[in-house]
C-alpha cells in the first residue's frame, strides 16, 4: 500500500542518516597533524551533525510511533494508561 512505501522510504531515509553518522565520527578518528586543519573539520562536523542527527532521531520517532516493530496487541497495557489486574 502507499502508507507502507512511505514508511519503507522513511526507513531508508534513517539507515542513510545513520551511515552518514557512522562515517562522520570515523571522519572525526583521522589523524590530522595541522592545528587549523584539525578546527575547521571540527567546526564542519559539528555543524553536520547539528543538521543530520535531528532529522535522523525525528524520522526513528515517527517510525515507531506510526509503525512500531511491535503490533499493538503485544504491546503492555501500561502504554495504554490502563489499570493491571
Amino acid at each position: 500500500s502507499a502508507v507502507d512505501d512511505f514508511f519503507s522510504l522513511c526507513d531508508t531515509h534513517v539507515q542513510a542518516g545513520r551511515e552518514i553518522l557512522h562515517d562522520l565520527r570515523d571522519l572525526a578518528n583521522a589523524n590530522c597533524r595541522s592545528g587549523k586543519v584539525r578546527r575547521d573539520r571540527f567546526i564542519q562536523l559539528y555543524d553536520m551533525l547539528e543538521t543530520v542527527l535531528p532529522e535522523v532521531k525525528f524520522f526513528e520517532v515517527k517510525l515507531d510511533e506510526y509503525a512500531p516493530s511491535i503490533p499493538n496487541s503485544r504491546l503492555s497495557s501500561v502504554r495504554y494508561y490502563e489499570r493491571a489486574f
